[in-house]
């Protein structure tokens, strides 16, 4: 098994984070990789901190039984935040993108957004 979560946040003006999360293999613990800043576009800051295996697998567990709808409320804006989303497990992918909030229908996804936010460590994880 080998699973990709990609999360990428990216306001109207500023820079972009990106979170991610590569599992695979017998490992007993993957990295969790943040880049990126909110604010500055040109950031190149980089942190990585270590989820275990028993983490991973939990989560996964629980997120393969979380029922998700295809089509949201349709939404349109201009100034705010994009939010894009990629999972992908072996040749399967798919791509979740919304606009400012996480729409309704997606409610199950924050607990992936959850998952690659909360840092194992001392800094801010939301920013």
């Amino acid at each position: 098994m080998a699973l990709w979560l990609e999360l990428t946040i990216e306001p109207s003006f500023g820079g972009k984070l990106e979170y991610s999360l590569l599992t695979g293999g017998d490992k007993p613990e993957y990295v969790i990789t943040k880049k990126g800043s909110l604010e500055n576009r040109y950031s190149e800051a980089c942190r990585k901190w270590t989820v275990t295996r028993q983490e991973v697998d939990d989560f996964l567990a629980e997120m393969k039984s979380a029922p998700i709808f295809a089509i949201p409320d349709f939404v349109c804006g201009l100034d705010g935040r994009t939010t894009t989303l990629r999972i992908s497990n072996g040749s399967h992918h798919v791509e979740y993108r919304w606009w400012c909030d996480l729409p309704s229908q997606w409610q199950n996804l924050q607990k992936v957004l959850d998952f690659l936010r909360v840092e194992r460590g001392d800094e801010d994880p939301s920013e």
